[in-house]
């Protein structure tokens, strides 16, 4: 991220609530530029093993962002098919009422004048 870029409030909110639910608060973004004074004296094998864990994090973190964009897409899928169920059955009915109306005007047009 370059830093003309900035993080929404929302974007903010979503990767911090996703780092705490897998057990990484300390890679929250109002923790993350405390790592370095917090873990410094840490032995090699712990250093190692710290990165192991973040890496693995971050790729919990966009393996579950993806989910929720599917879980987004499949949403707006739906509302998507629901609304045109809802406009074709609108359509149908408006159809149905000008058929209607032509076949009055028919019988009318046939009924003998008396």
């Amino acid at each position: 991220m370059t830093q003309n870029q900035t993080i929404s409030a929302e974007g903010r909110e979503i990767y911090d609530e996703l780092m705490q639910s897998i057990g990484v608060p300390e890679l929250k973004l109002g923790a993350i530029d405390k790592l370095e004074e917090q873990f410094t004296g840490d032995s090699p094998i712990d250093s190692a093993a710290r990165i192991e864990k973040y890496t693995a994090a971050f790729a919990e973190v966009v393996r579950l962002m993806d989910l929720r964009g599917i879980g987004q897409d499949h949403i707006a899928r739906n509302i998507a098919h629901q609304q045109k169920e809802k406009v074709r059955h609108m359509e149908h009915q408006e159809r149905q009422e000008e058929v209607e109306a032509a076949e009055k005007g028919l019988e009318d047009f046939n009924e003998p004048n008396t």
